[in-house]
């Protein structure tokens, strides 16, 4: 297998990992089904916690915040 393959999915397992910490509602197949999708999790945080959409994408913001800082 490619070696870039790895790790793309070795990173996606993280971030799925890394969203249902801290979204604790959303469930495997949440996260599964979002695939890295922006759009499918703002409306996937939008039913869970019941977030207007300004709201769901103001999470989502400070989550690749958080990310970009916990690497940096």
């Amino acid at each position: 297998m490619d070696k870039r393959v790895n790790t793309v999915s070795e990173q996606w397992i993280r971030l799925m990992t890394a969203a249902r910490q801290r979204w604790d509602r959303l469930t495997e197949d949440d996260v599964q089904d979002v695939r890295g999708n922006s759009e499918r999790l703002i409306s996937v945080l939008q039913a869970r916690y019941g977030f207007p959409r300004s709201q769901a994408i103001r999470e989502l913001t400070a989550w690749r915040q958080s990310l970009t800082a916990g690497a940096a």
